[in-house]
Parts: structure tokens; C-alpha cells; sequence
């Protein structure tokens, strides 16, 4: 199997420091190669959420490469997630300047035809497939409680005022809340995962617009970039974009 990723991580036009760290890599699970991708945005108002994402997206690499057979993949992903949330709390615990830190986490796994995502915040994972554009994660925040619940539409919630508080993070606590999500992930199927400074200035309908018009990923990334900026790039932005290619 052969991936074709762009990505992309940038600091905004209003903040000084960039909290979002992305990676990705391949690992062997059971004599297989798995690609893994990730995102994560550093919680805003903490002290050093740059460093809270960095230490999930390395620690996420060190752990998935020291693994091996037989665990399941969404087994597997689930139980790293909890030890990478334990490491981030005792980082926080131990180092003064760190305290109070915490970061959003999304990973996709990408085995053969399945596609794995692991979750904590409010960070997204997308899928677009057969000119669909599906969100396969769910907001822990505030506003997505309500769009779970059908008190809010996904638009309405963007423009929510308290939006940006997020009730899951990496950190925070010694334990958290993993949302694991499997899905089939098809030869013509497009991956997007993104922090919430893409998601909270692009919609879902524009986001499936630019994929319908054809553009190649190179294309799709440099678009969505440019719609964030041109709408005033207020946060730090990520974006990762994932499709199959011919071997």
C-alpha cells in the first residue's frame, strides 16, 4: 500500500507562537506497514501548550514503534492514547513552567482498506468519499455536546461563543475520555485532519466544495490555506491530507 500525504502547520497572522505540532510515520504492526498520521493543537489559555503537543506527537511515535503483534490496531491506539495522556500529566506535574498544560490528540491509523482514528478533543478527522464529506470525530467541547445532542447545527456551532471550550484534552487529568472510530477507507477515499483553526474558519460545506472540484492534494492544501488566512488566520492552523496511489 502506497500513501500519498501532504501537510501543512502554520502560526496564523495574530499569534506569536505556533501550538499545533502534526507527524507522520509508518510503523510495523504484525509484519505490516501502518501509516499513522496526527494532530495536535496545544490547549489555548494553559501554559506551554506548544510543549503539551509536541511531547503527545513524539511520545505517539516512540510508543506505536516499540509495539508489536497481536493486538488490534483500535485496541492498540487506545491503550497508547491513555499512556500518552499519563506521560503529558506527569511532564505537567514534574516541571513548574509546564503546569496546567494539555493539547487536543487525533491520530489515523491506515491499515490496507481501514482506516482507525483515535481522539481526544475538538480537533477533526474527515472523510470524502463518493462526493461526501463526512466527519468521522465528535467535538469534545461545549458547543459539540450541543450539536451532539441536536441543540446546535455543526454551522451554528462555529460561530458559538464559547466554541473553544473543551471539556476532553491530552493532559489535563491523569486519566481521559478516548473516542476510537473505524472506518473503511476506500482507493478514491481523501483523509483530512485538522485543528480547530482551519475547522473554525472553513466550513464543512466549502471544505466538500473544494474536494469536489477535482483539484489534486497539493491543491486542496494550498486552498484550504489560503481560506484561513484570508479570513484573518486568528490561530495556528494544521492540516493533513492522506490518499492512496497506484504501487
Amino acid at each position: 500500500m502506497a500513501l500519498r500525504i501532504h501537510k501543512v502547520t502554520d502560526v496564523g497572522l495574530v499569534r506569536e507562537n505556533n501550538e499545533d505540532s502534526i507527524k507522520t510515520f509508518t510503523f510495523s504492526h504484525c509484519g505490516r506497514d501502518i501509516f499513522c498520521l496526527a494532530v495536535a493543537d496545544g490547549v489555548g489559555g494553559h501554559q506551554a501548550g506548544d510543549v503539551a503537543s509536541k511531547l503527545a506527537v513524539l511520545k505517539l511515535e516512540e510508543l506505536l514503534k516499540q509495539e508489536a503483534c497481536p493486538e488490534e490496531l483500535d485496541k492498540l491506539l487506545y491503550r497508547i492514547i491513555k499512556k500518552i495522556n499519563k506521560y503529558v500529566y506527569r511532564q505537567s506535574q514534574l516541571h513548574q513552567n509546564y503546569d496546567g498544560m494539555g493539547t487536543t490528540l487525533t491520530v489515523a491509523l491506515i491499515d490496507s482498506k481501514e482506516l482507525i482514528i483515535g481522539h481526544v478533543g475538538d480537533s477533526r478527522a474527515y472523510q470524502y468519499s463518493d462526493n461526501v464529506l463526512k466527519c468521522i470525530t465528535s467535538d469534545h467541547s461545549l458547543v459539540g455536546e450541543l450539536v451532539k445532542n441536536g441543540q446546535l447545527s455543526r454551522e451554528e456551532a462555529r460561530n458559538h461563543p464559547r466554541r473553544n471550550i473543551i471539556l476532553q484534552a491530552i493532559g489535563l487529568e491523569e486519566d481521559v475520555e478516548v473516542d476510537i472510530y473505524t472506518e473503511k477507507f476506500g482507493e478514491l477515499d481523501i483523509l483530512l485532519l485538522c485543528t480547530d483553526g482551519l475547522s473554525d474558519l472553513v466550513s464543512e460545506s466549502e471544505i466538500l466544495n473544494i474536494f469536489n472540484g477535482g483539484s489534486d492534494q497539493r491543491e486542496i492544501l494550498s486552498t484550504l490555506k489560503d481560506m484561513a488566512v484570508s479570513r484573518g488566520a486568528h490561530d495556528n492552523f494544521s492540516i493533513i491530507t492522506a490518499h492512496r496511489v497506484g504501487e
